[in-house]
Parts: C-alpha cells; structure tokens; sequence
C-alpha cells in the first residue's frame, strides 16, 4: 500500500502544481491584459455564481467527492502489518529484528513439513514488538495440535516473544 500512497501523492502534487500554475498565469494574464489567457473566465464565473445546492450536478459531484474522501480515509486508518517484528525482544542486548514474511515464510514450511498438512498459509498480525502469527491450511483435523508443536518450535527457534498467540486453522483436504 505504500507504492500506491506515494503514486497517489504524486499525482495530487503534480495536479495541485498544475492547478497553482494555472492559477498564476491567469491572475498575470487578467492584470496585463485585463482578460484571462488559458480560459474562459466569463463562462466560469457565470456557471459557478448560478449553480445552487439543488441542482443535481451539484449533488453529484458532492457525492462523488465524498465517497473518494471516505475510501481515501478508510484507507489510512485500516492497521497494516508491519514490514518488521522482533523475534527476540526479552533479551537485555537489544532487540533483533525480522522481516515480516521471512517469518510468514518460516511458520508456514513448519506447518507444511507435518505429515498429511497441505497449502499451510501463515500471516503474522499485530504490531512490531507484540504479534501472533495465524496458519490455515489443509489437513487432517487430528493434526491440529502437530503442527501446533512444529509452528511453537520454530518460534522457539526464532526466539520470538513468550506471548506470540498462535491460531490454527485447518481444513479438510481434497479427496482424489
């Protein structure tokens, strides 16, 4: 979401700089020449002096400004994962820190490696210092508790934080 924050900064700088430089060319071009250049300021004026709160244009494009406000909005204050976690926050030398997928990656193969389970997913959620990692994927119901044990051993081996909650959730395979 990020590249798509910047593109989208991008493009509402380059517009709000297009607008400010329309806006300056025409403000220089109405004091020397006493008419505006780039457009028809008359038409303008006239439309935007006669336009009421009750016509339906107006109430179009305020709907249409609203909801890409709240999309925009809703988008911003959505919780992401963080792109790092620490695997090893009780120790007193300092904090190490992992890449989020690295450790999706990691919980996930712990959970694929267990007999019978397949297509293991792992997401990590939360925040940086304080996470849980969530598995799905295919299996056996009574390997639940297997690869409880294999993901546990492998945030053992991550020296991840003693409070790392664990989910997992498995379906019943495909029958072939």
């Amino acid at each position: 979401m990020r590249t798509a924050n910047r593109i989208g900064a991008l493009l509402l700088g380059l517009v709000l700089f297009a607008g400010g430089l329309l806006v300056a060319v025409e403000a220089v071009s109405v004091a020397v020449r006493g008419e505006g250049w780039p457009l028809p300021l008359h038409g303008v004026f006239d439309t935007l002096t006669t336009t009421t709160a009750g016509d339906q244009s107006f109430l179009i494009v305020s709907i249409a400004v609203g909801v890409v406000g709240l999309i925009i909005f809703l988008s911003q204050v959505r919780p992401w994962a963080p792109n790092l976690v620490a695997v090893n926050a009780a120790r007193s030398d300092g904090t190490w820190w992992m890449a989020r997928r690295s450790v999706e990656r990691r919980m996930a193969s712990a959970a694929n490696d267990v007999t019978g389970v397949q297509q293991a997913r792992a997401h990590v959620r939360g925040g940086r210092r304080k996470w849980r990692v969530t598995i799905a994927g295919r299996g056996p119901a009574d390997q639940r508790d297997a690869v409880t044990e294999a993901v546990q051993r492998e945030l053992g081996r991550l020296d991840a934080p003693a409070d790392t909650g664990l989910s997992v959730r498995l379906r019943p395979g495909r029958v072939a």
